[in-house]
């Protein structure tokens, strides 16, 4: 599987779906808000790592001078995300562990 197709799953959309089941009273999704939370936060996370042009919009916007703060402060609530889920217990799944990995280095950048 091409990660670019893998990667996928993780999006807003995904989230967006799983919330509009779980507004809507479908009762296998009564409890998905976390899993909403956790894929929000991995599609910004990967724009803002995948980041590169000017003319970008949003998250998907290379990082800069004007929005360096905001990223950084989402950087750092991914951090803590990340830390939360995985307790800091490097059994947890490698894709917590890298993801929590990536958003602590760059804020200690």
């Amino acid at each position: 599987m091409k990660v670019r197709l893998g990667v996928q799953v993780f999006s807003s959309s995904t989230a967006r779906a799983l919330e509009y089941l779980r507004v809507n009273s479908c009762s296998e999704f009564s409890d998905s808000l976390p899993t909403e939370t956790l894929l929000a936060k991995l599609d910004k996370l990967f724009d803002i790592l995948n980041s590169r042009s000017c003319f970008g919009k949003g998250y998907k916007a290379a990082i800069t001078y004007t929005n360096v703060s905001r990223r950084l402060a989402f950087l750092r609530e991914c951090k803590d995300f990340f830390a939360a889920i995985t307790g800091l217990d490097w059994t947890a799944p490698c894709e917590f562990q890298a993801a929590h990995v990536c958003s602590w280095s760059l804020c200690d950048y």
